[in-house]
């Protein structure tokens, strides 16, 4: 089944039943259940009519000192970067 770019928002419920049937044979169910609807609003998110999808835009951070399901989705830009270059302004 093809799902056009115009309709993504719309079918979300389907492209998060194709994400938990991905991720739901390698993780538990309910991490599975969890991370299927946070992959599938990550792209959603990132997605502009007449543009190709850029995966690159979405970011998986890990976080020491935290469980598997405290993940969630962080709408927006998320800097936790320090300076690059010694000489970088802070």
């Amino acid at each position: 089944m093809q799902i056009k770019k115009d309709n993504i928002i719309d079918e979300r419920s389907l492209l998060i039943d194709i994400a938990r049937s991905s991720v739901g044979t390698k993780l538990e169910k309910d991490l599975a259940n969890q991370l299927a609807e946070i992959v599938t609003d990550a792209v959603i998110n990132i997605t502009q009519k007449d543009k190709q999808i850029d995966l690159h835009m979405i970011e998986v951070m890990h976080m020491k000192h935290k469980m598997q399901t405290e993940t969630k989705l962080i709408k927006g830009l998320v800097l936790d970067h320090g300076a690059r270059h010694s000489e970088m302004k802070k």
